[in-house]
């Protein structure tokens, strides 16, 4: 077998257990996390005294909402406070609305809130607001500076307590009421990517992209290493 025949053999043997252990990984990580605001759940942002609320806005919407989870603490107190879970238009309409019972303990855990069915591809604003009687924290970063040696997350959005702006934002995550695999989202992820481009660019050139990372870019690859050989 000439050195030539080899390689090829050699290199498309490489490619195809890559391409398979790709395809296999896609299809086994599974996930639920459909979009965030972008924020990492680092300090107590928004102090929440009985009938206060805190709301995330604008909020733009990549694909629809079912559910809302945030992390929030009572600093140790027992008996976490019932909290309602809003999402509004950024004009006041309600969308979509979920609740939390009290009596929950802090225990570090992330409460997730099923809101309904919030439509994609217009903005939003989140709100939580704390029933009582216990003082909750909604946690979140800060946009300057650093806090016990973390680096500050960026949002696009603001977060506000009463109406007033506060120097953080908090942490959301809009999570599916099923887990899915990372190849489902495929088609998600271009449309998502699809809306920030410039006007001549479109879904399809998005395929056409992956098509070619897939297809081209290992046949230049494999010509490449033949031509060297040669």
């Amino acid at each position: 077998m000439s050195s030539r025949r080899a390689a090829l053999i050699g290199f498309l043997a490489i490619l195809g257990v890559g391409l398979l252990g790709l395809l296999v990984a896609s299809v086994l990580m599974r996930g639920e996390i459909k979009q965030t605001d972008g924020v990492l759940p680092v300090y107590p942002v928004a102090p929440l005294a009985a009938g206060s609320t805190v709301c995330q806005e604008p909020i733009g919407l990549a694909d629809d909402l079912e559910n809302v989870r945030y992390q929030v603490g009572t600093l140790g107190k027992p008996n976490g406070p019932a909290m309602d879970v809003t999402v509004t238009t950024p004009s006041g309409i309600v969308l979509g609305e979920g609740h939390v019972a009290p009596g929950w303990k802090d225990v570090g855990l992330p409460h997730t809130v099923n809101v309904g069915r919030v439509k994609a591809d217009q903005e939003v604003s989140v709100c939580i607001h704390n029933r009582g009687p216990v003082r909750a924290y909604v946690y979140g970063d800060i946009p300057n500076g650093t806090f016990l040696g973390f680096r500050p997350t960026d949002s696009t959005s603001v977060a506000r307590v009463n109406g007033q702006q506060v120097d953080g934002d908090i942490t959301l995550w809009f999570t599916a009421n099923k887990r899915f695999s990372l190849i489902q989202r495929v088609p998600a992820m271009l449309r998502h990517a699809a809306h920030f481009r410039p006007g001549f660019v479109g879904k399809g050139l998005y395929w056409a992209l992956l098509a070619a990372m897939l297809l081209l870019v290992p046949f230049l690859l494999g010509r490449a290493l033949l031509r060297s050989i040669r």
